[in-house]
Parts: structure tokens; C-alpha cells; sequence
């Protein structure tokens, strides 16, 4: 059921055509700068039969032509809305840059959605676990917060698609940090949560969960970070995280680059030559952390591994 709802061609977002694999980051630019013989090395989730036996994900050999890709987009649409940011050179000071590759992401894990809801209702609807009362009670209450979770993308969607047809526009906010050269991508959204409590109190009055977007993007001899938000849907972690990037040390860059890879985000590319060249010690402990906590979203996890620090390059 899986493997059919994964690998099944899709609509387009934005309309009736058939979706290509989209890359969230451009090929020509990002990808290209941190490639090794056309190949980078990617975070990918393991085969669902071997993830007892094995890590939960792989980390392994992605050709650029399917790197950080997704069926997102027809390509009509693909070509048109990202032409600017696909035709020159990246440049995260831009406000609409920032809006391109928010809006990208965003859309990605709308789809990603998608692929959990038709999952979970197969697993719902099928004969054999009919009588498996408890089991489905959970896939119930599963389906309901991604279901809740869809609706609520869907508020941010129709906000970046608002920026993107009027320039006039500014109602997000981000902020680009240089950093020191290390040889990763990444793109996505992400949702802070909290201890039960805690979320009742900053999410009291609130309609949606608040969001943050996380972009890495490698140039030649930097690094940079764009942090992002909805200036109506913000809190005090999501603007004390992103003050914490400012002047932040060389040496502090790779630990907190680890932090993000490790407990905020999943859709990131690294150079095959940097990667093989990390201490395989913490890449086991970077693979059991993951292993461990699949399932934790709690904003306030701790790691005490670096897996970019002792890398050779």
C-alpha cells in the first residue's frame, strides 16, 4: 500500500496536468555546487521492511536529475512561477527569492501530506485490520491531525501565492545569515512543538500552528541560512531561534547545522567528498538519533553528536 501510494503519478498542485519530479532546490546553482560526478549524497527513508532490522533512513547516492525532487508541479507551472530563481544566480537577500523557495517547500509537504492521508485511509479501509479496535483508533486520530495539519498549509499557501501575483506585498519576514562553507542544501517548513502545556498556552488563540521556513544554500565559498515567517503567525521560540543565529561563531556553525538535519528537517543534500570524509562515529550516531526519535516533534530535543565538525574537507 505504501509503495503504490508513494510511486503513483500525481495532479499538478495547481492543476489538472500530471506533475514532474520538481526539484525544491534548482539543479544549476545550489545542487551543482556540492555535486560529485553528477551525484550528491541525500537523507532518504529506508524500505518500511528492513527499518527494524536497519536505521529508519539511508543516507546515499542521488543522481542531480532526481536530487530533492518531488511531483509537485506540472511543467508548465515548474517553469513558470521558479523561472527567476532557476535563470539566475541565488540570491537570499531577496524577498522574492525567499518567497519562491518558501513556496516550494511548502508545497512539497502539502504533498507529502497527501501521500500520508491516501496511506492512512488504505490502512483505515482495509479488511485485514477490521477488527484491530486499538490499532484503529490511533489511525483515526493519525489521520485527523495530518488532515488538520493539510488545512492548515493550505492557509500558507494561499498567503505566498497573495505575494507572489502583488510585489506590493510583505507579509513575511526573513532574515539571511553567511556562514561558514559547509557543502549542504535544504529546504523546508517547519512547526515548533511544545510540551502539551505549553502548546496550550502559546497556541491558545491561535487558528493554525505557527511555521517557520528553513533554507541552506551552499555557494562557493559560504554558506547561508534564510529564516523565515508569517508576520501575523509568529511566536517567542520561532524569534529567539532566529536571533540566535546572529553572530554566530565559526566553530558553533557546524553543531548547529547538525541540529537542524537532526531534529527540524529531512528534505537536505550534502557533498558525496564531505560526507565520506565525516567521522562514521557520529554518522552512526546521527543515524540512531533518527532511528530513536522518528517520531518526536518536540521542539526542545537535545543531540550531543556533530556530524559535520570532524569532517576532513
Amino acid at each position: 500500500m505504501l509503495k503504490n501510494t508513494v510511486n503513483k503519478k500525481r495532479e499538478c498542485i495547481l492543476c489538472d496536468n500530471l506533475a514532474i519530479n520538481s526539484h525544491l532546490l534548482q539543479k544549476n546553482g545550489i545542487l551543482s555546487h556540492i555535486q560529485d560526478n553528477g551525484h550528491v549524497k541525500q537523507l532518504k527513508f529506508n524500505d518500511i521492511y528492513k527499518s527494524n532490522k536497519e536505521n529508519s533512513i539511508i543516507i546515499s547516492n542521488v543522481g542531480l536529475k532526481k536530487a530533492m525532487t518531488y511531483k509537485v508541479f506540472c511543467n508548465s507551472h515548474d517553469t513558470e512561477i521558479f523561472k527567476e530563481i532557476e535563470s539566475t544566480e541565488i540570491n537570499l537577500e531577496n524577498y522574492r527569492t525567499n518567497i519562491l523557495l518558501t513556496y516550494r517547500a511548502l508545497c512539497a509537504e502539502i504533498i507529502k501530506k497527501d501521500i500520508s492521508i491516501e496511506y492512512i485511509n488504505k490502512i483505515k479501509n482495509a479488511s485485514y485490520f477490521k477488527l484491530q479496535f486499538n490499532f484503529l483508533k490511533n489511525v483515526e486520530f493519525t489521520l485527523n491531525e495530518n488532515l488538520k495539519s493539510r488545512k492548515e498549509l493550505m492557509w500558507y499557501k494561499n498567503e505566498l501565492e497573495n505575494e507572489i501575483s502583488n510585489e506590493e506585498n510583505e507579509n513575511f519576514v526573513f532574515k539571511t545569515f553567511k556562514l561558514k562553507h559547509i557543502p549542504i542544501c535544504a529546504s523546508a517548513v517547519y512547526s515548533p512543538a511544545f510540551e502539551p502545556h505549553i502548546n496550550k498556552i502559546v497556541f491558545k488563540n491561535k487558528e493554525r500552528l505557527d511555521y517557520i521556513s528553513i533554507n541552506l544554500i551552499p555557494q562557493k565559498e559560504n554558506l547561508y541560512l534564510s529564516l523565515g515567517y508569517h508576520k501575523k503567525q509568529n511566536n517567542h521560540w520561532i524569534i529567539d531561534y532566529i536571533n540566535s543565529w546572529e553572530n554566530v561563531e565559526d566553530s558553533d556553525v557546524t553543531a548547529k547545522v547538525t541540529e537542524i538535519v537532526s531534529t527540524k528537517i529531512e528534505n537536505w543534500a550534502i557533498s558525496p567528498v564531505y560526507y565520506d570524509n565525516i567521522d562514521e562515529n557520529e554518522i552512526n550516531k546521527f543515524k540512531r538519533y533518527w532511528n530513536e526519535n522518528y517520531y518526536n516533534i518536540n521542539v526542545n530535543q537535545k543531540i550531543d553528536f556533530d556530524i559535520f565538525h570532524n569532517s576532513n574537507k
